[in-house]
């Protein structure tokens, strides 16, 4: 066994007897495909208003003004603001950005009738 040189600083690193929640995580989010990213709700935007359960990834949480909701129930309602964190395959992620897009065009196609309306009941 080789002698430690005292004229050297050494750090002592163990590991625990037992092995925690995240290391056994970690492992399993190196085979997945899924990724994590985060999204932000913006005022007035497609997500504001939205439950958390009907999106087409997972929520495992919402970061709301610095309070952590974790594991959101379905009908959490998404608020301007929010981060949310979600998991998904690249297909889910790129299906949310879609979800957006269209809750987007449906919302203008809303606005536009009752322009619409509200242009005729005013003749």
């Amino acid at each position: 066994m080789a002698k430690l040189d005292q004229s050297e600083e050494y750090r002592l690193v163990t590991h625990p007897d037992t092995s925690s929640d995240l290391a056994e995580f970690i492992p399993v989010i190196r085979d997945v495909e899924e990724t994590m990213t985060r999204v932000i709700v913006e005022a007035g935007g497609p997500l504001e208003g939205e439950f958390a359960g009907w999106l087409p990834v997972s929520v495992p949480v919402i970061d709301r003004a610095g309070t952590a909701i974790p594991f959101p129930a379905e009908r959490e309602t998404l608020q301007a603001g929010d981060v949310a964190y979600v998991i998904g395959t690249p297909a889910d992620i790129a299906r949310l950005d879609q979800y957006e897009a269209d809750r987007e065009r449906a919302r203008r196609m809303v606005d536009e009738s009752a322009e619409q309306v509200e242009a005729v009941g005013d003749d």
